[in-house]
């Protein structure tokens, strides 16, 4: 991928998703809810906020702002009282999704600093990889299912770009494993490699490594589909030592794409030829910055908004609020709801919602 386009879309999805935050953390000093707002200003209510954060930091409630951070943020103790099966969920895909933005996406950035000699084509990455997604894959699936089981009988108010940012997350996945895939099993991405830390792409000096990748690595070469002469198999295992050891280990522990390179194995002549791994690349990181640039204005927003409710409970009881810091708090927590319903299934208004047939009374 060319840098400048990389950057470029990068930078603007980055625009996009701060202007996007600026502009909706803003509406939590912009909105009024409740007759005791009216008569609230917005520079009073930012500076109830700053108050309120420094009153929390410098005394005896910083423990218990700790408190909520490590139980109700990081361990989600309140989604577990009420729905297990939803907090497993949940729990999964913010620790899979977590972990591969820390350790794929910024691995530049935090892996390599972190584990030296780090390459992302070496165990135990690649199965770390492969987890990380499934675990996300499994997550929104255990939402999914735990949201149809619990159903209150009221329709959710949802939007189509909340659902089309799911759509957009599984796509991430499923490119990410695709891509991985391919270039396990495409011969041109393995002349490239050879091009570039052998110095060849001539296939007889290469027979001898492209037999042990065709072996052990599952590159689809067509011209290798007989059985391998050892002696041939040990001279690739001796180059490989010399050129490859130090970056690439065997693939089988990608328990999700070196199976799916299998798959593709009898067509790879064919996506070869159609410069799949190019787009494949392309569709994978456009749909990152698509997603980056989006999240502000979707329910996922509740990933910022969330975590910060849960910190000023911790902070203060409702009660000690002021009126300010009340009216921020209010517009706050309707950005932190994510319309599960879980809170109908106890309502005592949902049984009059649910006759009327009118959702808007929750």
């Amino acid at each position: 991928m060319s840098p400048i386009i990389f950057q470029t879309a990068l930078y603007a999805a980055l625009a996009l998703c701060a202007l996007g935050l600026l502009w909706r953390i803003s509406s939590w000093f912009r909105v009024r809810i409740g007759p005791d707002a009216r008569d609230v200003t917005v520079s009073q209510r930012v500076a109830a906020l700053f108050r309120g954060a420094a009153s929390a930091l410098f005394s005896r409630r910083v423990f218990q702002v700790l408190g909520a951070f490590f139980l109700d943020v990081l361990l989600q103790r309140r989604l577990y009282a009420n729905e297990k099966l939803r907090w497993l969920g949940h729990l999964l895909v913010m620790a899979g999704f977590t972990l591969l933005l820390l350790m794929h996406a910024l691995a530049a950035v935090v892996t390599e600093k972190l584990f030296q000699g780090y390459q992302p084509t070496l165990a135990p990455y690649l199965f770390l990889r492969n987890l990380f997604g499934v675990m996300v894959l499994v997550g929104v699936a255990l939402l999914l299912f735990g949201k149809w089981r619990r159903r209150t009988g009221l329709p959710q108010a949802r939007r189509p770009i909340d659902a089309a940012f799911v759509a957009l997350l599984g796509f991430v996945l499923v490119t990410g494993f695709l891509l991985e895939a391919d270039k396990f099993a495409s011969p041109r991405v393995f002349y490239r490699m050879s091009e570039q830390f052998i110095g060849s792409t001539n296939s007889a000096e290469l027979k001898p490594l492209r037999a042990l990748w065709a072996s052990e690595f599952g590159v689809a070469f067509d011209d290798l589909k007989e059985a391998i002469d050892p002696a041939v198999m040990e001279k690739g295992r001796a180059l490989h030592r010399d050129a490859c050891s130090s970056c690439h280990a065997r693939p089988a522990s990608a328990f999700v794409s070196y199976p799916l390179a299998q798959l593709l194995a009898p067509v790879m002549g064919l996506l070869d030829a159609g410069r799949t791994d190019a787009w494949l690349l392309y569709l994978h990181v456009f749909a990152c910055f698509l997603g980056l640039a989006t999240l502000p204005f979707t329910l996922f927003f509740h990933v910022v908004t969330a975590p910060i409710s849960l910190l000023l409970n911790g902070a203060a009881p409702k009660r000690e609020f002021s009126t300010a810091a009340r009216a921020t708090r209010r517009a706050l927590a309707l950005d932190a709801c994510v319309r599960c319903g879980i809170c109908d299934l106890r309502c005592s208004v949902a049984p009059l919602a649910r006759y009327f047939g009118n959702p808007g009374l929750l």
